[in-house]
């Protein structure tokens, strides 16, 4: 499925962005700038597909959301999927181990 396909629309707060541009600094002076740029895109291509991406870590109830984890190297990412309204909605993206610390 490309992006165009998906009914998911992926949202990014501006915190989530910055931790981003942050690693991708990290991720640079540890030479692996290519690998965090592949990392991003499969992620962001999987999260248009969020039903079939990560593991289910929670269901919150009132909002009918469902959290879940995934990690493509060197990425782990947390996000929410709101399916009545096609939504997912990042938490957050952690470096695996003390790759990018």
């Amino acid at each position: 499925m490309t992006t165009g396909d998906s009914p998911f629309r992926v949202v990014y707060s501006e915190i989530v962005r910055a931790s981003l541009r942050a690693l991708s600094e990290k991720a640079k002076a540890a030479g692996l700038g290519p690998e965090l740029l592949r990392a991003i895109n499969t992620i962001d291509d999987q999260l248009h597909d969020p039903l079939n991406f990560g593991e289910p870590v929670f269901s919150l109830k009132k909002s009918k959301a469902h959290v879940r984890k995934a990690a493509v190297f060197p990425l782990a990412v947390c996000f929410a999927i709101y399916e009545e309204e096609q939504l997912v909605v990042v938490s957050w993206f952690r470096p695996l181990a003390d790759l990018l610390a």
